[in-house]
């Protein structure tokens, strides 16, 4: 077992959208979060992956709530890098977030991300080489280094098998299975809990349009949360921008019942199927190791 180490990020949003099914990849700034070593060899997904540097187009249909639902739940399936920064923001716990990713797929699995957090200042890093998973926390000037393993993006995860009932009527829900764990640039570039939580009921939302969002294509998504969610989140509707081609959430808004804006996502930035480095983060001389 690695425990990873994410003490760094100095906010709580343990109530947010990631606290919803209990899986999530977002913690209590003061709680330390345990990670599982992938040592399983995934086979390559079904849904082919676009190659740098032309992407390859997978077209969607507006009215394909399943193809587009899946397509969010599989996202890392439908590209092979990603590199950008986007805002997340939310009056409601509250935090206001710049977040910074390179995540690498191509052959071997390599990414960095980093978080600033806007209203303290505090700024954290973690990079992960193909072979060691290290993170800086440059407000406490602590870092943590350890070998970690990832074999792919994982498993493609059909829609059938995503959400589960049990004998009691209770239900699971089932993620792709992959190493992969960019903490909250996941919220971006693998919306899964988005994907299986608000799109769940497809009653509840449509896809209305498209819209150009930094030259790419973005599926616009409004719909209405069910009441669990409204209480969960404080929110009555949301709209999502997803870009159509590999499934990254771009852009996302919930809306309080006044229609206001209180959570949200947008995307600063976006590099797809683009060759780059990853560079490993660098520990400061004057760092000590985070101890458990």
């Amino acid at each position: 077992m690695v425990k990873k180490f994410m003490a760094a990020a100095a906010i709580a949003v343990a109530v947010g959208i990631a606290g919803i099914y209990g899986l999530s990849e977002w913690n209590h700034p003061k709680e330390k979060k345990e990670v599982h070593a992938v040592h399983t060899n995934f086979k390559r997904a079904s849904a082919p992956a676009a190659s740098a540097p032309n992407e390859t187009i997978f077209p969607l249909d507006l009215s394909d709530q399943d193809a587009i639902q899946e397509r969010m739940l599989n996202s890392y399936n439908y590209f092979d890098s990603a590199k950008g920064s986007f805002r997340y923001y939310s009056e409601t716990v509250p935090f206001d977030l710049i977040i910074d990713y390179k995540l690498q797929m191509k052959n071997k699995v390599s990414y960095s991300t980093s978080l600033l957090n806007q209203a303290t200042g505090v700024k954290t890093e973690e990079t992960f080489d193909g072979n060691n998973l290290i993170s800086l926390n440059h407000h406490d000037k602590t870092y943590q280094s350890q070998p970690y393993e990832v074999q792919s993006k994982g498993q493609y995860m059909k829609l059938k098998n995503a959400v589960t009932k049990n004998g009691d009527g209770t239900k699971n829900y089932n993620y792709p299975a992959t190493g992969i764990e960019l903490g909250y640039a996941g919220t971006s570039l693998h919306s899964k809990e988005i994907a299986l939580g608000f799109l769940e009921d497809h009653s509840l939302w449509k896809a209305s349009r498209r819209e150009n969002i930094l030259g790419r294509t973005a599926i616009v998504i409004e719909g209405t949360f069910d009441d669990s969610f409204q209480r969960k989140l404080s929110a009555k509707t949301f709209t999502l921008w997803m870009d159509q081609n590999s499934g990254i959430l771009l852009k996302m808004e919930l809306y309080n019942a006044n229609g206001r804006s209180i959570e949200g996502i947008e995307t600063k930035d976006i590099k797809i199927n683009e060759a780059f480095d990853v560079e490993n983060a660098k520990i400061p001389k004057d760092y000590k190791q985070f101890k458990s």
